[in-house]
């Protein structure tokens, strides 16, 4: 009986990651996933350009890419809930999930800049590295989970 149970689970939760996943045509995925990687770069700049005046004033590259990471999550966030994503919950919902997944981005961020200044990259290529990566993270944790996205806004 427990083993129907947890099958039951299972199947349950494959229908519905199925229907996330197939909610949308491929090429609306392609389309809100090129807005994503557009206000992406409106982010990167935010935080590029506060961690290259800190990093300029003095402070080590880890910490200011910490802070300018905060400068990009508040561009991020404006563009992603207004423009990208078409989320069923309010502002305040939304935010909240936003503060969640921010906090595990500005770690990830935060560790693999650490592990590739480590591994010997230079500070910008370190920085660039490290955001692509988490660029495909970040859209799938937005998409099915801060967001909760159906489909691109048209507005």
């Amino acid at each position: 009986m427990a083993a129907e149970s947890q099958d039951e689970v299972i199947s349950g939760n494959f229908k519905r990651y199925h229907r996330l996943i197939y909610s949308v045509s491929q090429a609306e995925w392609l389309r809100e996933f090129a807005l994503h990687v557009l206000t992406g770069i409106l982010t990167v700049v935010a935080h590029y350009s506060v961690m290259w005046l800190l990093v300029q004033g003095g402070m080590a590259a880890v910490p200011a890419s910490g802070i300018g990471f905060l400068a990009g999550a508040a561009t991020r966030f404006v563009l992603s809930y207004t423009k990208v994503f078409s989320p069923a919950d309010s502002v305040p919902v939304t935010l909240a999930r936003f503060l969640v997944a921010l906090g595990f981005q500005w770690l990830a961020n935060i560790a693999v800049l650490d592990f590739l200044l480590e591994a010997g990259l230079r500070i910008w290529l370190a920085q660039f590295s490290t955001t692509v990566i988490l660029t495909f993270i970040n859209y799938l944790a937005y998409r099915f989970w801060v967001f909760k996205a159906g489909s691109r806004r048209l507005d």
